[in-house]
């Protein structure tokens, strides 16, 4: 497999396991100093470092969703060591809203693991569904 598909397989690898919310699966992708950044004015929207920043990040999902999340994958574009991927997501919370978000994710790939990634998302259909009565 070239090295373009095997960046691209870690990619769908990480977002599988984040789906079913096994946080130590998604972790064995990404290196010890991953980099990740959330876009947007909202608590979790900034820099998350390592892997303790992004068990903390995704670890509290599972305390808001009835069952896992749902990711509709479209396009991945691999190039250098960087993947693109647009996705859609579809949840349902516990407070009895439906998340149906938009993503594009940029990831940095280092030895087979992601080094860094950047998740572009509709916050304002964030904060209504997740944080707003």
């Amino acid at each position: 497999m070239a090295d373009l598909e095997k960046n691209k397989a870690v990619c769908r690898e990480f977002l599988g396991h984040l789906a079913k919310l096994d946080i130590p699966a998604a972790l064995a992708c990404v290196t010890d100093d991953v980099v990740w950044w959330v876009q947007g004015d909202w608590p979790n929207g900034n820099e998350h470092h390592g892997k303790a920043g992004i068990a903390q990040l995704f670890g509290n999902v599972s305390d808001i969703l009835i069952g896992d999340l749902n990711f509709e994958f479209g396009a991945l574009t691999a190039e250098d060591d960087r993947v693109a991927v647009e996705m859609r997501s579809l949840a349902e919370f516990r407070n009895g809203k439906t998340y149906n978000n938009t993503y594009h994710y940029l990831f940095t790939i280092r030895d087979g693991k992601i080094a860094k990634g950047k998740e572009y998302l509709d916050t304002k259909h964030l904060v209504e569904t997740v944080f707003s009565s």
